[in-house]
């Protein structure tokens, strides 16, 4: 499934209104893409937009809205974390790895990038003997 598929779907389903303000899940029309555009518009009401639309699972949609937040506020440390989180949530470690070779750990509390090194650490392989019909 192509990408562009995959978000139409998701245009679909997410047609109803998020509780920050009525703020549309998926921009279907330009009237929509400008409130979503207004929700990002500062970098703490775009996190915690970013952060409704993760517990959600709209995991993509999260993604955009951090990527218009950096825009902004390009050396936000929250917005970095979570991209990096996020990118490893849709299985992207790749993504996730490079967003977090940036992050310096002096710039967040102790702690705080756990849940992120976690996410995105490659899962550990089988142990000898399991699948393969075993």
């Amino acid at each position: 499934m192509s990408f562009r598929s995959h978000r139409s779907g998701l245009s679909g389903l997410c047609a109803t209104f998020m509780l920050l303000g009525a703020v549309p899940a998926a921009a279907d029309t330009p009237e929509q893409l400008d409130v979503l555009s207004d929700a990002s518009a500062q970098e703490g009401s775009g996190i915690a937009f970013a952060q409704s639309q993760a517990s959600r699972g709209e995991w993509l949609e999260a993604i955009g809205t951090l990527e218009r937040v950096l825009a902004i506020a390009p050396k936000s440390h929250e917005a970095k974390r979570l991209q990096a989180l996020y990118l490893c949530a849709v299985d992207d470690r790749l993504g996730g790895a490079v967003i977090l070779s940036q992050l310096k750990p002096k710039n967040y509390a102790q702690g705080a990038l756990d849940e992120v090194f976690a996410m995105c650490r490659e899962p550990d392989p089988a142990p000898a003997g399991e699948g393969a019909g075993q």
